[in-house]
């Protein structure tokens, strides 16, 4: 039996390292970014190896829940001279940043500073700008009431 996955609808945000020597492709959805464990250990500058300790060890001690943190992707990639689709367990924010404060590197706090900076800043406002217009365009409005 297949599982079925729905089509992924995120954007993607470019990190950076300070240095300029690794660049990570984050897909951001659902108000968070996913990354893959390879994808962790190449942010943190670990191998898949160690991530996947931690992540072990997180799940484990329940401080995180993997329901709430786990998504699969479906990836597509060149192997060979064909294109393979796997599916592919991802880890939000939360499950990321966890791990890095147990890698404690200088690149998890590099990255850190950058999600406080960037992330959530720039694509909540995207989000809240769509909202707004898609109010302003209804026939009947939708008043919006402050906090």
């Amino acid at each position: 039996m297949s599982e079925t996955h729905p089509p992924p609808t995120g954007e993607f945000t470019l990190y950076t390292t300070e240095d300029g020597q690794t660049r990570i492709e984050c897909r951001f959805e659902n108000e968070t970014i996913w990354l893959s464990q390879a994808l962790v250990a190449e942010l943190f500058d670990r191998n898949v190896r160690t991530v996947n300790e931690h992540l072990t060890n997180i799940y484990e001690e329940h401080e995180l829940n993997p329901e709430s943190t786990i998504r699969k992707f479906r990836i597509v990639r060149q192997e060979g001279s064909r294109s393979v689709a796997r599916t592919i367990d991802h880890y939000n924010l939360e499950a990321i940043l966890a791990v890095g404060f147990r890698i404690k590197s200088p690149r998890g706090t590099q990255f850190r500073r950058w999600d406080n900076k960037s992330i959530f800043s720039v694509h909540l406002a995207k989000r809240i700008n769509t909202q707004l217009s898609l109010l302003q365009k209804a026939e009947n409005p939708v008043p919006v009431i402050p906090a």
